[in-house]
């Protein structure tokens, strides 16, 4: 029997192992003492993501959200998208810059989004904190 696409084993399924393990780690900082949803700053920056990842290497600087697209964010978005679930990766934010405390313009265009869709990344974070990813990871 073939499984429907709304079957959460499914679903499981056709994330890529990196975008299962963004995903994992994303939920644990939505799960932590520190986050505050409405307060971007409590959520995690794009360098922060790809530490805990174990992506960087020392003296290494690289724009970190190309880093983190080729890691899984890409395969964690395009996933979210086919299977209409919370935009997750949006509590993942630059820390600096004119953007500071929003995620980058790629979060918006990968969800089909104007950038910037401020608004909709607000309810998509809401959704995503309120979401019982139980059946995903």
């Amino acid at each position: 029997m073939i499984p429907k696409m709304s079957s959460p084993s499914y679903n499981r399924s056709d994330l890529s192992s990196q975008g299962h393990i963004l995903l994992q780690l994303l939920l644990d900082v939505m799960a932590g003492p520190q986050f505050k949803l409405g307060d971007p700053s409590t959520y995690i920056g794009y360098r922060d993501c790809c530490d805990q990842l174990g992506l960087i290497t020392p003296g290494m600087d690289v724009p970190w959200g190309r880093l983190l697209q080729q890691n899984g964010l890409n395969d964690l978005n395009d996933w979210t998208v086919r299977h209409k679930l919370p935009a997750v990766s949006g509590i993942i934010v630059n820390v600096s810059g004119e953007r500071a405390w929003y995620p980058g313009g790629d979060y918006f265009k990968s969800h089909g989004r104007p950038d910037p869709d401020f608004d909709w990344w607000k309810q998509e974070v809401a959704n995503a904190a309120k979401f019982n990813w139980n059946t995903y990871i």
